[in-house]
């Protein structure tokens, strides 16, 4: 593993794994602290804010399926066989079909919004530039794809979206997920030794 140009040996999987976790952590946490930042009376352009929290959520979401999946079906199998090919909603349906959790409709939250949320991280990551031409004089441009990006997420969506991602979250702890966004990561992390060889320094 290579942490600013030095080779890292790690010792003990807990410290593998706390390093894992604190990623899921610091993207939830960047989620949190755009969201805030968009509630600020003075911020300029909160649409900004509210924007990249909605990608790092999805981000974090994410994460936290593919950890608690690659557990499931063992780190390769899950590499090999469905991590790239499944997208959200299928990962998701997947782990709830393990753990018992029914997802009894997509058209009620907590699961609509964590499919909503989605379908706008895709909408700006495949933003399309849009126009009527003569060719096209009828071109559908209400599609979120080509949806502004300042009016993509508006400040109760975006409170709607975290209370889901919160919900699904508890409800998948309740069944021994462990909540990657409360991980103790950083006492693990210290706790064991991480020799990073450069010049003969070592680091803790």
């Amino acid at each position: 593993m290579a942490e600013g140009g030095n080779r890292v040996a790690i010792e003990g999987e807990a410290v593998v794994d706390s390093i894992w976790t604190s990623r899921v952590r610091a993207l939830w946490d960047t989620a949190s602290t755009m969201a805030d930042l968009a509630e600020q009376e003075d911020v300029a352009d909160p649409w900004k804010f509210r924007a990249s929290s909605l990608v790092f959520l999805a981000f974090a979401l994410e994460a936290w399926l593919n950890h608690h999946c690659a557990e499931l079906f063992g780190e390769d199998r899950w590499e090999r066989e469905f991590e790239q090919s499944l997208k959200p909603r299928a990962k998701l349906l997947l782990l709830a079909a393990k753990r018992g959790i029914e997802i009894d409709s997509w058209g009620h939250d907590p699961w609509q919004s964590f499919d909503t949320c989605f379908k706008l991280r895709n909408a700006c990551a495949h933003s399309k530039t849009g126009k009527r031409s003569a060719e096209k004089p009828n071109r559908d441009l209400t599609s979120i794809h080509f949806t502004p990006l300042h009016q993509l997420v508006s400040s109760d969506d975006l409170t709607r979206f975290r209370a889901a991602a919160d919900e699904i979250i508890k409800r998948f702890a309740e069944k021994g997920d462990a909540d990657l966004r409360q991980s103790d990561w950083g006492a693990t992390f210290t706790a064991h030794r991480i020799q990073v060889r450069s010049g003969g320094n070592e680091e803790e």
